[in-house]
């Protein structure tokens, strides 16, 4: 059963797919080659990305109607009711729940988180917020934060605001700032955040907690994420505090 109660079916000739009702009626005739449940805009309406061929999606209902056109060369579900699209080697958003959509007119993204979203234009990133409009100019070399969720470890995707805060670099240097663009941490005493516990900012490389650096000194074996930012660090001034179901140790300072 997939979402809105619809249950994909397969063709023998051809391996087309379409979609049934819970008695096995045909709602939609077999003609997309894949089909690809993203998203539950509302508990009564599933969305639905579906290909005709690769680089060739669109986007149908749970009854079958047709949302757009196959018009589309990615699509992929962010979270929060948006999906980012790409037409003409450019990204735009569309909302489905809300009706909302915002051009493909941008080189990279992040995802939405607290009603705004980093994007790149030509060789710089800035933010907009649910309605396309420039919150932030596009003046940064980089955008990176919320690689992963601090207490859960699971992968969040793209780069997103943590807490209305994010990194940022110019020429090589990391800092973190708000969503005004206000300076949390200044260019240089940075890096790519992962998450904020606090006034502990968790970065790539090292540990920022109420202005103090702390690098990391030996990494926790048991982590499935050998690769992780978060490493075991053997200072006075950090207790652990709890240890979630992937055997990752989380830290809070001494307090």
């Amino acid at each position: 059963d997939v979402a809105g109660g619809l249950f994909p079916y397969q063709t023998e000739k051809g391996g087309l797919f379409g979609l049934t009702n819970s008695s096995g009626k045909i709602i939609i005739e077999p003609y997309f080659q894949s089909y690809t449940n993203k998203s539950v805009a509302h508990d009564e309406m599933g969305i639905y990305r579906v290909w005709k061929a690769f680089g060739s999606y669109g986007f149908i209902d749970s009854k079958g109607n047709p949302l757009t056109g196959f018009v589309f060369e990615e699509a992929e579900y962010l979270g929060e009711n948006w999906w980012v699209v790409r037409q003409n080697g450019k990204y735009g958003y569309i909302d489905f729940a809300s009706g909302l959509s915002i051009p493909c007119e941008y080189d990279d993204y992040g995802r939405f988180s607290e009603g705004i979203a980093p994007v790149k234009k030509g060789n710089y990133w800035g933010v907009i917020d649910t309605g396309g409009n420039i919150v932030l100019d596009y003046r940064y070399d980089s955008m990176v934060g919320g690689n992963y969720e601090f207490n859960t470890w699971t992968s969040a995707g793209r780069a997103h605001f943590i807490d209305d805060l994010i990194s940022v670099s110019i020429n090589g240097q990391y800092g973190v700032i708000d969503r005004t663009g206000t300076a949390v941490v200044p260019l240089g005493e940075g890096g790519e955040l992962r998450a904020v516990l606090g006034d502990m900012y968790i970065f790539g490389d090292h540990i920022d907690c109420a202005g103090t650096r702390y690098d990391y000194v030996e990494a926790i074996n048991n982590n499935p994420y050998a690769s992780s930012p978060v490493k075991q660090i053997s200072l006075a001034e950090f207790d652990i505090q709890t240890m979630d179901d992937n055997g990752i140790l989380l830290y809070a300072p001494n307090v």
